[in-house]
């Protein structure tokens, strides 16, 4: 691979990195405001343990699209609302 590829892919990565924190950060903002802890939103929005949710939360991995809905419906917002301005 060429530097200027690596580069580009280095690069990708990291933004990736640091809107997956962006959006983990706002999940766990939004739930500890609404008073919910891990477990019970885990659960809520069908996930087997709180630990799908902490690695979202700690910008770890992505929701799928039907997690994420259901993440926004669970902590009371919209879709669009929980992902804008991550990019």
């Amino acid at each position: 691979m060429d530097d200027a590829l690596t580069g580009a892919v280095e690069s990708t990565a990291r933004l990736d990195s640091d809107a997956q924190q962006r959006f983990g950060a706002r999940v766990r903002r939004l739930r500890i405001e609404r008073g919910l802890d891990q477990q019970t939103v885990a659960a809520d929005v069908g996930y087997s343990s709180g630990s799908m949710l902490c690695a979202i939360e700690y910008g770890d991995r992505w929701p799928s699209l039907y997690h994420a809905i259901r993440i926004a419906r669970r902590l009371d917002t919209t879709l669009a609302q929980l992902f804008r301005g991550i990019r």
